[in-house]
């Protein structure tokens, strides 16, 4: 349970199920709420052992957030964020993305 005495899958933003994937893609944005949802999960073990794990995963969501927030268009899917990223010749959001499915 967490800490108001409601399941953590109640109080979940998106699960990664409920992400749209269409012909364009994977939508970024459902994709960072489901993964910032799945931080908030270690929360529960009550551990600081725990907390390598999140910062990392936050740091590369940070990464994501940060192209989609720079470019919102040119990021709507994953796919396109890559495509663009690839384009300019960037790799911070990419690189966050394989670090963040790894």
């Amino acid at each position: 349970m967490a800490a108001d005495n409601t399941c953590y899958f109640d109080q979940m933003k998106r699960s990664f199920a409920d992400v749209p994937v269409t012909d364009e893609g994977v939508d970024t944005l459902a994709f960072l709420e489901a993964c910032e949802d799945l931080v908030r999960l270690f929360d529960l073990f009550g551990s600081k052992a725990f907390t390598v794990v999140q910062n990392d995963l936050s740091g590369n969501i940070a990464k994501i957030r940060t192209r989609y927030d720079a470019c919102p268009e040119k990021s709507k899917t994953l796919e396109l964020l890559v495509e663009n990223e690839k384009a300019e010749k960037k790799k911070d959001a990419t690189q966050g993305l394989l670090w963040l499915t790894r």
